[in-house]
């Protein structure tokens, strides 16, 4: 991801420091053994090699295609099946559900203060039930994350 996005930025750089910060994300990404190489064959990499010699927007085009190909039918597919995902979409849903569940108390005619006691309890009780956060999270800092 930070190879394509060094390239969105790269094609943005005025012409006359093109030439620097092509070298720049070549060495980092694009060269064997680079610090962040990215997952180029060998016919792509030896073109990007030749295209950053004369520095235009366009050198790392087909390099970038690569990896936003790789990204669409790997990456992201084992994204949305890991765990961090998963546990981000049940968050999220529970988000949901909290607030068509605010939304329902405030249509109640039970006046500002009980309708917030009944929400904030409703809250509460509906955090306790989400997984805790990596790395011990509490039920307070899941309604600080959720900030509603």
């Amino acid at each position: 991801m930070d190879f394509w996005l060094a390239c969105e930025d790269y094609k943005k750089t005025a012409s006359p420091g093109l030439e620097t910060r092509a070298k720049q994300i070549y060495q980092q990404y694009v060269e064997a053994d680079a610090a962040n190489e990215v997952n180029l064959d060998a016919a792509t990499r030896e073109e990007t090699r030749q295209n950053v010699e004369s520095a235009r927007p366009s050198c790392f085009d087909e390099a970038q295609r690569t990896i936003y190909t790789l990204m669409e039918k790997d990456s992201y597919r084992r994204f949305l099946n890991s765990k961090l995902f998963q546990d981000l979409a049940r968050s999220k849903e529970m988000k949901n559900s909290l607030i068509q569940a605010f939304e329902s108390v405030q249509t109640q005619t039970l006046g500002p203060e009980r309708s917030f006691s009944l929400g904030a309890n409703l809250l509460i009780a509906q955090c306790s039930l989400l997984p805790a956060a990596s790395g011990g999270g509490s039920s307070s800092s899941l309604l600080d994350d959720l900030a509603l």
